[in-house]
């Protein structure tokens, strides 16, 4: 059966795969997984399957969507394309993460600022999605915010500011007592990313607190205010 369709439990590509997985997996292993897929896509009995990444992902047991991305990897990638990546230290989710950058050389970039700059995945993943014009995780773009109404308004200000103070109390607040220390231990690379993100947060929350003023003065005026009938 292996003979006439390489989709079989004890096909020869199948088995490979499988045995790849038994160890730590590094790019040139994901690279070697997606030349083994290609050769099963290519095959005219594979081709007359349906669903047969889905089939493949129940034999070898890698997820479909990581069998999807190792042959991504090997299509779009020569071997010796594989050490510039292997140069700045990308691994396997970083890279997944960064294929939301269709052009290679503009994703090249953004993997090697996320490196210099001690970027995590969520960060790149961040900027993969502002290069896309913000779009979210799911593909659906933002809708606009706009007023409501009064009362949808100061509903929305409220889930607001309470999301912002959990995240300050669990995040920032509670990190204080460690933070010197964290900072004083961190690498040149880790700095420089701190000292961007700083930059940023601080202009941030100067302009927010601009906006709170304001805003604290129209709460007021308007809980002041009295039904007319």
């Amino acid at each position: 059966m292996a003979a006439d369709n390489p989709l079989a439990p004890d096909g020869q590509l199948v088995t490979r795969i499988r045995d790849r997985l038994e160890g730590p997996l590094a790019l040139r292993d994901y690279f070697a997984i997606g030349r083994d897929l290609r050769r099963l896509a290519d095959h005219p009995a594979v081709q007359a399957t349906l669903g047969w990444r889905r089939r493949a992902a129940e034999l070898t047991g890698m997820s479909e969507s990581n069998l999807t991305k190792a042959l991504r990897l090997f299509d779009e990638y020569a071997p010796d394309e594989l050490a510039e990546l292997e140069r700045i230290d990308v691994g396997w989710g970083r890279l997944t993460v960064a294929f939301g950058v269709p052009d290679k050389a503009a994703r090249h970039a953004l993997l090697g600022r996320a490196r210099a700059e001690g970027w995590s995945n969520r960060d790149v993943q961040l900027e993969v999605q502002k290069a896309k014009g913000g779009r979210r995780a799911g593909g659906r773009p933002r809708r606009a915010r706009q007023s409501r109404g009064p009362l949808a308004d100061a509903a929305e200000l409220r889930r607001a500011t309470a999301a912002w103070l959990a995240v300050y109390r669990a995040v920032w607040e509670a990190g204080r007592a460690t933070r010197a220390d964290e900072v004083a231990a961190a690498d040149r690379a880790a700095l420089a990313g701190l000292a961007r993100e700083v930059k940023e947060a601080a202009a941030l929350l100067g302009e927010a607190a601009d906006a709170c003023r304001t805003c604290a003065a129209d709460l007021a005026a308007i809980a002041g205010i009295r039904p007319t009938a």
